[in-house]
């Protein structure tokens, strides 16, 4: 129904106006585990976009195994927000550097 807006325990729903549906927000991240994963991710630290592969390197450097499943996870997810932004911005400078090129034009 139209206005009808269903809770659960952990997701907030937030409600879009003109489109009439719910989007529901992600988990929020603590400010030590945003901290920790950029200190870590500054490092020299081989990290990957695969959780997994996080994991296993941040195994027994970590308080508990939640925490550093939390960092792990936003490691990656801040690896691929990384790649992406460097593609679009190859992307932005490619078109920059081809529509810049000076265009030849005929003197008669």
């Amino acid at each position: 129904m139209k206005g009808d807006v269903y809770f659960t325990a952990h997701i907030k729903p937030i409600f879009i106006y003109p489109l009439v549906r719910l989007i529901y927000m992600g988990r929020i991240k603590s400010i030590l585990i945003k901290k920790a994963s950029r200190q870590l991710l500054d490092g020299d630290h081989p990290f990957t976009e695969s959780f997994d592969y996080d994991k296993r390197l941040l195994r027994g450097k970590m308080p508990s195994k939640s925490t550093g499943n939390k960092i792990a996870g936003y490691i990656a997810r801040l690896v691929k927000m990384r790649k992406i932004e460097k593609i679009k911005q190859d992307k932005k400078d490619f078109a920059l550097l081809t529509s810049s090129s000076p265009q030849s034009s005929a003197v008669v």
